[in-house]
């Protein structure tokens, strides 16, 4: 399916793409409508299996403090890094976890 042509200005932020293209796209009502139905911060109380969440504080795209507004049970896990960006949690060799540092923090 070929997505409709929009107007986006030279410089957008995430904000405005998603309020220009991703919520009227999806259905939405606006941005803020997208925001909050499609979060899903507020189903993380109902979890009941061990769980772990990984944020990076530099994340341009999720704020790293997302869940800290929603209860969470105790097998909910959320460790906060000072870096690691939007999914880029690389490590290094000589770097605790080495390459697979993502997954050896997680285990």
């Amino acid at each position: 399916m070929d997505l409709p042509p929009v107007q986006l200005p030279r410089r957008v932020t995430l904000y405005e793409f998603d309020d220009l293209y991703t919520a009227p796209q999806c259905g939405f009502k606006g941005v803020l409508d997208y925001y909050e139905k499609a979060s899903s911060a507020p189903l993380v109380s109902s979890i009941n299996i061990p769980c772990r969440v990984l944020f990076a504080t530099d994340d341009p795209v999720v704020d790293a403090s997302a869940l800290d507004r929603h209860p969470r049970p105790r097998n909910v896990q959320v460790t906060k890094t000072a870096c690691g960006g939007h999914l880029g949690f690389l490590g290094a060799p000589w770097y605790d976890g080495g390459f697979r540092w993502l997954g050896a923090r997680l285990l």
